[in-house]
């Protein structure tokens, strides 16, 4: 059973959130403040316990919204009796106010005077005044003014004609001489065309010297042809380094009586030496035993291969 306290003095501006903060700590179930207002600003609330009720009441005297309160032990009957009564009060004021509405409109309304209802409603507007009834004044002239005249000092300004555009000068191309394999049988060559003719003569002459010297320089040059006749004594070496000369390759088969004539090069087209060469041995012998003792050695840092032809 929840236990009833009276609070009086509470302003109006307050409402049951202040009331609630005033008993912050203390249990107050959902409703169970009831604000009755009045004179007295009276409130009514309810606690969960008798323990939470007993430490309202040690509070006494306090303040809400700068408004001194006091709290005064109460009973769920003294409750709703003021509850009832504030009810009633209401309800008599309300059935007050409506019997006093219906009488006022019950009452008959004062009829107007017969002037009054006979009269014609007075004109707010007067009549709009026609452009037609404006009588046209002397000094509104709407023909157009006269042209006045020049002085006979002023001559009119003349525009320049407009400049003409000059075409751009068309240059004169001159015609171009007819090829020599156009030309008719009975015509001659002209100075130009045969210098023309000189000159495509002399690159054809020169262009076939540049191929035949590059035939020149590539292949195989040096050694005896005396000594390259038996293939059987011809060895070919490849991987040969393009640094190492003839007399590389002589140190390199000092042991089998190799001269600079026994050594066939290999040359590309820019006269420079290439990997591939071939040597002419003494004898059958000597080739077969150099093929077995320096294949695979080195010349220079880099392996040679040697091989029969």
């Amino acid at each position: 059973m929840s236990i009833i306290i009276k609070l009086q003095g509470l302003p109006l501006e307050a409402n049951s959130v202040d009331v609630r903060l005033y008993f912050l700590g203390l249990t107050i179930p959902d409703g169970g403040v009831h604000i009755i207002g009045g004179d007295e600003g009276t409130v009514f609330i309810e606690f969960a316990n008798d323990e939470d009720a007993r430490q309202a009441m040690a509070r006494g005297v306090g303040t809400i919204k700068d408004s001194n309160v006091k709290l005064l032990l109460s009973s769920r009957s003294e409750m709703q009796s003021v509850i009832d009564s504030v009810r009633q009060k209401h309800q008599q004021t309300f059935q007050q106010q409506h019997q006093h509405n219906h009488q006022q409109q019950q009452q008959p309304q004062p009829e107007q005077p017969q002037q009054q209802q006979n009269q014609p409603p007075q004109q707010q507007f007067q009549q709009p005044i026609l452009l037609s009834q404006v009588p046209p004044q002397p000094w509104f002239n709407v023909s157009a003014p006269a042209p006045v005249p020049l002085l006979p000092w002023v001559q009119p300004v003349q525009q320049p004609p407009p400049p003409q555009q000059q075409q751009p000068p068309q240059l004169q191309q001159s015609p171009q001489p007819p090829r020599p394999s156009l030309l008719h049988p009975n015509q001659t060559l002209q100075p130009h065309d045969q210098q023309l003719q000189q000159q495509t003569q002399q690159q054809q002459h020169y262009n076939q010297n540049s191929t035949n010297r590059a035939r020149g320089m590539s292949g195989m040059r040096g050694g005896d042809d005396k000594l390259f006749a038996d293939k059987r004594c011809v060895l070919a070496a490849s991987n040969i380094p393009y640094r190492a000369t003839s007399k590389d390759i002589i140190e390199f088969l000092s042991d089998f009586d190799i001269r600079e004539e026994c050594i066939r090069r290999r040359y590309n087209q820019k006269g420079q030496p290439t990997a591939d060469a071939k040597i002419a041995f003494p004898s059958q012998e000597a080739a077969m035993k150099a093929l077995k003792m320096m294949n695979k050695k080195t010349i220079c840092g880099r392996q040679v291969f040697l091989k029969p032809v």
